[in-house]
């Protein structure tokens, strides 16, 4: 007999779930990471864990929460990156409407850093078989009208002595 699926996360669980890792996220996937031990990991999973139960009907564990979360992340990458293929299809034409997201969507998206959605722009990728670099030209600075002559203006507007 196959094991029984969970039931799907309510509106609720995922917005307190969402809440709480964001809350710690620096020390379960971010800069804090290599600093925080594994028993404080578990301690902040079984927080989070307990949080959710508190609004939710299922008993869910750290597995289950791990999973989602990952889930999350890959649907709302999926979702800019579809957004971000659409846009450059357009030819021209008006861009598309961006994705709406749900509150958690977005909180999800404003952990997200904008490198790892859509690259560096204008960056280079430097590997040993290939250099890549931004499709716009080096930057160019266009003096004002009134300093782009180096000469007297006076000289120029005026007819030439004879």
């Amino acid at each position: 007999m196959a094991p029984q699926r969970h039931p799907r996360f309510s509106d609720q669980e995922l917005r307190v779930m969402v809440e709480e890792i964001l809350r710690v996220e620096p020390q379960l996937f971010g800069s804090q990471v290599q600093h925080t031990s594994i028993a404080r990991k578990a301690e902040l999973w079984q927080r989070i864990v307990d949080r959710v139960h508190a609004v939710g009907q299922h008993p869910r564990n750290r597995e289950d929460l791990r999973k989602r979360w990952n889930d999350l992340r890959g649907k709302v990458r999926s979702m800019v990156s579809r957004h971000n293929i659409a846009v450059q299809k357009t030819g021209g034409g008006p861009p598309p409407t961006p994705p709406e997201f749900t509150s958690w969507e977005q909180d999800v998206l404003n952990i997200l850093h904008p490198q790892g959605l859509a690259g560096v722009s204008g960056g280079m990728d430097s590997g040993p078989e290939r250099q890549h670099t931004s499709q716009e030209g080096p930057e160019v600075s266009i003096p004002p009208p009134e300093q782009a002559h180096t000469e007297d203006s006076s000289s120029v507007d005026s007819e030439p002595d004879d």
